[in-house]
């Protein structure tokens, strides 16, 4: 599980997380790549721990489950980060699924100078 709180009056995100599912902040050509614990939902968890960023800019928010490989990133497709959404989360999903397990794809600007 994870969460990300997006702050848009102080121009900043939150996220938390715990498990499989992974979370970045993309701008630009960079990628950021937020932590989440080791741990599984229902058993022991470990001390949950906060990170807060700054939006900068067309900042995007990138969130997949474990459905999708760890690879999984938008660098290798020049001018897609400029295309809808939902048709982002269908090609991450089309090229980096594993094909033996459920997968879920969020790709959301932040809507800071987006």
């Amino acid at each position: 599980m994870s969460l990300v709180l997006v702050d848009h009056e102080r121009q900043m995100v939150v996220c938390s997380g715990v498990g499989n599912i992974s979370t970045a902040l993309i701008t630009g050509t960079a990628t950021r790549n937020v932590p989440s614990q080791n741990g599984t939902l229902g058993a022991v968890l470990p001390h949950i721990q906060e990170y807060t960023y700054p939006i900068e800019p067309h900042s995007t928010l990138l969130m997949f489950s474990d459905g999708l490989t760890s690879k999984c990133s938008i660098a290798g497709y020049p001018g897609l980060q400029n295309r809808h959404p939902q048709l982002i989360a269908g090609l991450l999903y089309r090229d980096f699924g594993r094909g033996r397990d459920d997968a879920t794809v969020l790709y959301a600007p932040l809507g800071v100078g987006t």
